[in-house]
């Protein structure tokens, strides 16, 4: 089992376990947390780069292209799905 908890005190608990500390760096804990934020409907990448970094910034789109994969790796047995949309 998966929770995400955004209220309070992030935390990503998987099967009774707290694994937020492995989340390497702010962008990524803000990944999980938007994508948790906006399950019930796929986002566009673009509105998550505009999110994650509302002022743009010099290789946004490629840290986007790598933070799923990581968080992919770490949530399972969560999904995170998608290329274009997530």
């Amino acid at each position: 089992m998966v929770r995400i908890q955004l209220c309070g005190r992030f935390a990503v608990v998987i099967d009774g376990q707290p694994v937020e500390s492995r989340l390497p760096g702010r962008q990524e804990r803000l990944l999980v947390a938007y994508l948790a934020a906006h399950r019930a409907q796929p986002v566009a990448r673009a509105i998550v780069l505009d999110a994650l970094w509302p002022e743009g910034g010099a290789g946004a789109a490629g840290t986007l292209t790598v933070l799923p994969s990581k968080a992919r790796t770490l949530l399972a047995p969560a999904e995170i799905r998608g290329r274009r949309t997530l």
